[in-house]
């Protein structure tokens, strides 16, 4: 059996149910430390077999969004395995025992199986077939008849072969989040705009008060930065199926060097049209 690495939303904290069809709303139910149920997808199991560390999966993913020629969302239940509560593994219709058995595992080490989850089967009981006891009935002595069969055509019972459908080596997630924008509304807006946008409330304010109050020391900017590389990375993360927890923080420092390169050159051209209107 070979393990694939799932690093935790929230380490050393409670996880939540991050089941998108999951009727707990969002963000999802709390998940307790060492409980939960653990589902790993066919998807999962396909894209991580030759990805079985996090490193791994970053440098698939980059490979992927070459040969793509741009940047590729991916559904949840493709990349990584999902931790969802009883109520969303029940209507799953997974096998709670084994489900519940990868997330305790994965609690332990940070690891899981590299298996598909198995769906639970409903036998239905074999009605015994009632036996009648023939009873033998003396019949008068007939003559034999000897009758000509009739010739019947063959009857033959054509399927015919479904064509090989081609798949796709990433499947776009549904209501996905740009990171573009995401860092765009945190650059412009206080630091928090894209943390709102991704649904972090908590952070986004958190980082639009802290940007509010550096501003009268002149380096409220920095938090600005910060908040819009935090907010590309949340978004990249959470279209890759893995699971970010309400403070976690996915810093990109490439997205803030971008916004910090056009920060400077904005500036730049500001000091510059003020000289020339200066004269």
């Amino acid at each position: 059996m070979r393990y694939i690495e799932v690093p935790p939303a929230n380490p050393g904290q409670d996880g939540i149910c991050s089941d998108n069809e999951c009727p707990c709303g969002s963000p999802g139910a709390r998940i307790p430390r060492g409980t939960g149920y653990m589902y790993i997808s066919k998807a999962v199991v396909e894209f991580r077999k030759d990805a079985l560390t996090v490193d791994e999966v970053q440098a698939k993913i980059q490979m992927v969004e070459k040969q793509m020629m741009g940047f590729v969302l991916f559904a949840q239940d493709t990349v990584s395995p999902t931790l969802m509560c009883e109520q969303g593994a029940r209507k799953r219709g997974l096998d709670l025992e084994v489900a519940a058995a990868d997330a305790k595992y994965w609690w332990e080490t940070g690891y899981v199986p590299l298996h598909e989850t198995p769906l639970v089967i409903r036998k239905v009981d074999a009605q015994p077939a009632v036996q009648q006891t023939a009873i033998p009935q003396t019949l008068p002595p007939q003559r034999p008849v000897v009758s000509q069969p009739t010739p019947v055509a063959p009857v033959v019972s054509y399927q015919p072969t479904p064509a090989p459908q081609p798949r796709a080596p990433v499947i776009p997630a549904t209501g996905a989040k740009s990171p573009v924008l995401a860092a765009v509304l945190s650059f412009f807006l206080l630091g928090g705009g894209g943390q709102i946008y991704l649904g972090q409330w908590k952070k986004g304010l958190a980082l639009m008060a802290a940007s509010f109050i550096l501003s009268f020391a002149l380096v409220g900017f920095f938090v600005n930065l910060l908040g819009a590389g935090d907010a590309y990375g949340t978004a990249k993360k959470m279209n890759e199926g893995f699971a970010v927890g309400e403070w976690q923080f996915n810093i990109n420092w490439k997205s803030i060097g971008i916004a910090f390169l056009l920060m400077a050159m904005a500036v730049f051209f500001i000091s510059l049209i003020a000289a020339l209107f200066s004269r």
